[in-house]
């Protein structure tokens, strides 16, 4: 077996999340101005203190899927 160091690994997970699109580009993403609540997304209609992206991710524990770029 390969031994892989514990900064390889957090590396790695650090490419994985910046390859990963972010909710700003996306269509569906909305800054709310709510102090408790800042971020949203319109298409699964909630509200969050975190980034759209990492909700879905905690509670699906899959990555969002439903990433449209915006049109500039």
């Amino acid at each position: 077996t390969q031994k892989v160091s514990y900064l390889e690994i957090q590396m790695n997970q650090t490419k994985k999340i910046k390859a990963r699109p972010s909710c700003y580009g996306c269509l569906h993403f909305k800054i709310t101005w709510e102090q408790g609540f800042p971020y949203a997304c319109k298409l699964y209609e909630f509200k969050s203190r975190n980034m759209p992206r990492f909700e879905i991710k905690k509670n699906s524990g899959a990555d969002c899927l439903s990433y449209h770029k915006k049109n500039k």
